[in-house]
């Protein structure tokens, strides 16, 4: 997983051919492969899930499976947070 200070630096874990997709244009990190497979995100997303822990409890197990990265061992003894 590698999270992107700056949206814009997608580009250079792109691979090639995925680049020329977008046939020069400003490339998007939501329209891509990486993203959207969970391999990549933006900072302000966790900045963002965190905030709306606050009105939502339901976004704290979102969070607890991006930082386990999908693993299951855990969700059992943090399902009551």
């Amino acid at each position: 997983m590698t999270e992107l200070i700056y949206d814009s630096n997608i580009e250079y874990i792109l691979p090639v051919s995925e680049i020329r997709k977008f046939n020069h244009g400003e490339i998007l990190y939501v329209n891509t492969s990486v993203f959207s497979s969970g391999e990549v995100y933006v900072s302000s997303i966790i900045d963002t899930l965190t905030c709306q822990a606050y009105y939502n409890k339901h976004i704290i197990t979102i969070v607890i499976q991006l930082l386990i990265y999908g693993k299951n061992s855990l969700s059992h003894n943090l399902s009551s947070v």
